[in-house]
């Protein structure tokens, strides 16, 4: 038993030392300069209110996020829009922002996390289709079940972030999920949106080319 617990107690010790060389887990937000500087270059709130529904989904390996909105029609609001953001980091900008970070300790301010976002250029692409185009991937989502206890897992490595949102305009959920996809129930929705943005283009291309 006394051999049990000084290995529990030897892997506990080793976690915590771990953990601050990778990313900060998702519930220590302010230890984690990067999700935080991506929170000021990919905004998740958009100008125009109401709508439907919102999705978006963030990728931390890729400095990648994709917005979904489904908006009534400014003139005819029984008709439903759909428009879709793309953001993301170009290669170079990709550098300078591990360059930043590489010098801000984990307990930076808010302000000299802020400091680094001007000199970061975005790119951004924008595009309306028909919300019809987007049933094929909701219907996906619609099927996957999570609970909100998510499976406990610990990663002490760099590795990979996700996160997922999703904003009926009256009700809202946040995931971060952390790691590669493995077999927990988070991971399916991680799968997901794997998928989505790999289809993105064709999805784009078609609903582009079926439009009068």
């Amino acid at each position: 038993m006394i051999s049990q617990l000084r290995t529990a107690a030897s892997i506990l010790m080793y976690v915590s030392m771990a953990l601050p060389v990778g990313h900060a887990q998702p519930g220590d937000r302010a230890l984690d300069p990067k999700a935080r500087i991506l929170d000021v270059l990919f905004p998740v709130e958009v100008p125009q209110k109401p709508y439907f529904f919102k999705i978006v989904l963030r990728f931390d390996d890729a400095d990648t996020q994709v917005m979904a909105v489904v908006y009534p029609d400014k003139q005819k609001y029984w008709i439903r829009r759909c428009e879709v953001t793309t953001m993301f980091l170009g290669d170079n900008v990709k550098r300078e922002l591990t360059e930043s970070l590489s010098k801000l300790p984990s307990e930076a301010s808010d302000d000299a996390v802020r400091a680094i976002a001007p000199g970061l250029k975005v790119e951004v692409s924008r595009i309306v289709i028909a919300p019809e185009a987007l049933d094929k991937q909701l219907s996906e989502l619609k099927s996957i079940r999570i609970s909100p206890l998510l499976a406990s897992r610990i990663s002490v490595d760099n590795f990979s972030e996700y996160e997922f949102w999703y904003d009926s305009w009256q009700e809202s959920v946040h995931y971060a999920i952390t790691g590669s996809p493995g077999k927990a129930p988070q991971d399916e929705l991680v799968r997901w949106m794997l998928r989505f943005k790999a289809d993105l283009p064709n999805l784009l291309k078609k609903s582009s080319a079926s439009k009068p």
